[in-house]
């Protein structure tokens, strides 16, 4: 199931590891390992956030511990959703959301006259997904006025490094 942060919650990792280009499990890191077909995590209210932490399609052979997951595709890394409320003030910080080839590493989406905004985005490392940041909002919605500082998008398997959608606004 994917991790769903509710209002005000924040989970705070460790760190993932010793290399920041690929998850490692050498060094005693904080990594959400997901193993499903929606988005591994799911922010749906304001002030909340993940902060020194990775998010990964389990796309290798573990060996028994598996469970079949390298033949299952996320939908996506980390989705910030505002459906018919303002989501505001979300905070990510030091998140490496890796290998989601079958969907986006980091969406902010607004549905039913929904918002996402003022939300502060820090040192993320988007590597490896169809879509690095994904930006969407309908008709009557909107995904603004949110800060992107440091990090970087990288890796293999992009069709967008940033994709904004409309017909909302999306800036």
């Amino acid at each position: 199931q994917s991790l769903v942060i509710p209002g005000g919650v924040t989970l705070q990792g460790m760190g993932y590891g010793s290399s920041p280009l690929a998850i490692k499990f050498d060094a005693g890191g904080s990594t959400i390992a997901y193993c499903g077909t929606d988005h591994a995590v799911k922010i749906t209210g304001s002030s909340s956030g993940l902060r020194a932490v990775a998010v990964y399609d389990w796309l290798y052979n573990h060996g028994d511990f598996d469970g079949g997951c390298p033949d299952v595709t996320a939908a996506g890394g980390v989705l910030v959703k505002a459906d018919g409320v303002t989501v505001e003030s979300v905070f990510l910080s030091n998140v490496f959301i890796y290998f989601f080839g079958g969907g986006d590493a980091l969406s902010l989406v607004a549905v039913n006259q929904g918002g996402v905004g003022y939300g502060n985005y820090q040192n993320l490392g988007l590597r490896h997904a169809r879509t690095g940041l994904k930006l969407a909002a309908e008709v009557g919605s909107f995904v603004n006025t949110n800060t992107f500082v440091g990090g970087a998008i990288s890796g293999g398997d992009f069709h967008y490094g940033i994709h904004a959608t409309g017909p909302g606004p999306c800036n």
